[in-house]
């Protein structure tokens, strides 16, 4: 699949070419950092082996939404190296002005190689995407290397119902946050657990003010909604 992926965007990029080529040649855009998103090229350095968290977001604003989460991340988890990446050029610039202490890297193009180097240079401990950009292979590629991939902010309207499915075992623990007040959302969200038959195990309206979270102990191996 992540090889007929990469046919598709090798495609795109083809058709494409003229008119990227001619823009970033009468504005500039798109020329900076080309070679490690195409290529995942990331200088990036760990010597203590401490956890990493992974900030991505596409462009400015996604860019602008982390720097709240990002700053509440780092009081909580001090002990923790923040990466934070973005797509274009406007984004990354931002980044690097707005957290000076992170490591500030471009967001790889979704070929299977750039992920797949990406990746494996910074070995991130959990990957955050702001809003809802998921591209196929760097999720599966987070997959494939046990890299948990959390969505923050993600498009919702009122009365829409989403789900996620999750594989666990027996015995583990467990634990659905959703952040919605904590970041000046007026988002107000309930959060049920159910099994794979339907048997709802779980549901919170408020654990933290109006912000809902599950903390639960997987009774058998199985798949699980919530």
């Amino acid at each position: 699949m992540k090889y007929l992926l990469d046919v598709i965007y090798l495609i795109a990029l083809a058709i494409l070419s003229p008119w990227l080529l001619w823009r970033a040649f009468t504005t500039g855009r798109y020329r900076r950092d080309l070679v490690a998103k195409i290529a995942g090229a990331v200088h990036f350095s760990n010597p203590q082996h401490r956890r990493i968290a992974w900030f991505h977001g596409v462009s400015l604003g996604e860019i602008q939404l982390l720097g709240v989460v990002v700053p509440a991340f780092r009081q909580r988890h001090p002990d923790w190296l923040v990466v934070v990446s973005s797509t274009t050029d406007t984004g990354l610039a931002e980044a690097r002005k707005r957290f000076t202490e992170a490591t500030v890297i471009p967001w790889p193009f979704d070929f299977s190689w750039a992920v797949a180097a990406a990746l494996d240079a910074v070995k991130p401990t959990i990957l955050i995407l702001a809003e809802s950009e998921l591209w196929p292979n760097a999720l599966k590629a987070a997959e494939t290397r046990g890299i948990p991939v959390v969505v923050i902010n993600g498009r919702i309207e009122k009365g829409d119902l989403d789900h996620f499915t999750f594989t666990a075992k027996r015995g583990q623990r467990v634990v659905i946050d959703c952040q919605a007040e904590r970041i000046d959302s007026r988002l107000r969200a309930v959060l049920e657990l159910y099994d794979a038959s339907g048997h709802r195990l779980a549901v919170n309206r408020g654990w933290f003010g109006n912000d809902p979270m599950i903390d639960f102990l997987v009774p058998a191996d199985g798949n699980y909604v919530v």
